[in-house]
């Protein structure tokens, strides 16, 4: 998977889709991309959509960490790199029960169908944070 994910790096490393508005079309096609890996039943799909969600995961995470580090004052790049690593790390340490659970409970199909979900919520989210950002005419993403 985390070669897979370098190729959607360096996709997004390569092109001009920084922003919020492409972070969050990033995402929705992430979560899509997962719920389809949930329907796959061959296993030459399976692979295909594997490699799909990996591309798009590490698209995703090469984005916004991107973003993240470009809205920073670069006096404090290393510490909000360090802050965008504990929050990652510390989901894990959330989600990775709650999917063990899923998984053990209900199998691997309902745990991708839920992740997509919840990913797919997150997107719709940063979209609608984006549409209030241009309604208000800021043109920053801050606090509310």
């Amino acid at each position: 998977m985390h070669r897979l994910s370098l190729i959607g790096s360096v996709m997004v490393a390569a092109s001009k889709l920084a922003g919020p508005r492409n972070l969050a079309i990033l995402l929705a096609v992430f979560s899509a991309t997962m719920v389809s890996l949930s329907a796959v039943n061959h296993l030459v799909a399976g692979i295909a959509a594997i490699f799909v969600v990996g591309t798009f995961g590490g698209g995703f995470l090469s984005l916004s960490n991107g973003s993240v580090q470009s809205a920073a004052d670069p006096r404090l790049q290393g510490r909000v790199s360090a802050a965008y690593g504990v929050v990652f790390v510390g989901a894990r340490a959330v989600g990775g029960p709650i999917l063990g659970w899923l998984v053990d409970d209900f199998g691997s199909r309902t745990a991708l169908v839920a992740v997509g979900i919840f990913t797919a919520a997150c997107a719709l989210l940063g979209l609608l944070a984006v549409a209030r950002v241009r309604l208000s005419g800021s043109g920053r993403l801050s606090g509310a």
